[in-house]
């Protein structure tokens, strides 16, 4: 498996009282979406998959990412759709109120070689700072953006308002930054820490507890590999044998609550019905073969409306 994995901290300063909803990755990803069309797109009229700039396109291979032949061959057709290549993490606080002067903090993770859009991701920014975000459209200067590998401890800062420069570094997480990481937990059990409401299904049904171990191995393996192929390596590993050894993991702790919301979709103009679980739920059993994977799924997130921040969870050991 391989799917390096770039993360960009954003943090931005309210200019004015900036409005955002609970859950406001909807509103990042909406701002960010029009930005970045606005930026890369010369054909404003027209459906991305009509376009025959399509393929060098951010704001396409960002947001209406298609299936080239490439793809189709490359994964033998098993495919029918590519997922986004990237996810909008906002800061875990509840708040919805940002007075002038107070600092918001995101995290937009990259995956693969999509990395080298990031100019344009940050251009984007710059152009949204005099727009505003939010239902009031508040302005903001956006302050400093760092490249963040946690995995080593260490971080570089390619943009600070001073100077407005995009400075080119490489400090993405890597399968080998991953490796030496699963050393550092128990090889029995494990606690999962979900914190932004998390919606999966098995067999067309929601779950809403007693999330067994082998479907989330099954939705996370889903994700993983889906991604791993289109802007990775595909995984080279037999699935049902790790399937069949995950239903021997049992659950021996577990408080997770369901939640339900709404957001407002500017492109439908309504309200959308919206839920997940949150909370906690730990694992025991021989988990260490599924470490490796369940370390890099902190960064892919897991489940339904991962763009814009749900399923975001922590591993602990």
């Amino acid at each position: 498996m391989k799917l390096n994995i770039t993360t960009i901290e954003f943090n931005i300063v309210a200019l004015e009282n900036i409005n955002l909803p609970e859950h406001p990755g909807s509103t990042f990803r909406g701002a960010f979406g029009q930005a970045l069309r606005e930026l890369s797109c010369n054909f404003a009229n027209m459906k991305c998959e009509k376009c025959n700039l399509n393929s060098k396109c951010p704001y396409s291979l960002f947001f209406n990412p298609f299936l080239t032949e490439k793809d189709k061959l490359k994964t033998s057709g098993r495919f029918h759709n590519k997922l986004r290549p990237f996810i909008i993490e906002p800061a875990i606080s509840g708040k919805t109120e940002y007075l002038q002067g107070e600092n918001i903090k995101f995290t937009i993770n990259v995956f693969g070689e999509m990395k080298q859009f990031i100019p344009y991701i940050i251009e984007s920014w710059r152009n949204l700072q005099g727009k505003g975000i939010g239902a009031n459209r508040g302005k903001f200067l956006l302050g400093n953006i760092w490249i963040i590998n946690d995995i080593l401890g260490k971080s570089i800062k390619i943009y600070d308002y001073k100077d407005e420069l995009v400075v080119n570094k490489e400090l993405s997480i890597s399968v080998d930054d991953i490796n030496k990481q699963v050393n550092l937990y128990k090889e029995d059990k494990v606690t999962f820490i979900f914190k932004s409401p998390t919606l999966l299904k098995y067999k067309g049904q929601y779950i809403k507890k007693s999330l067994e171990f082998n479907i989330l191995m099954r939705n996370l393996f889903r994700r993983l590999s889906t991604l791993a192929a289109f802007y990775g390596e595909e995984m080279d590993i037999y699935f049902k044998d790790y399937l069949d050894k995950a239903t021997e993991i049992v659950i021996v702790n577990e408080n997770l609550e369901w939640k339900q919301w709404f957001r407002y979709s500017n492109k439908q103009q309504q309200k959308i019905d919206m839920q997940g679980f949150t909370g906690m739920i730990t694992y025991q059993g021989d988990i260490k073969q599924f470490l490796p994977y369940l370390i890099i799924a902190q960064y892919i997130h897991i489940g339904k409306n991962t763009v814009f921040g749900q399923g975001n969870f922590q591993v602990l050991s």
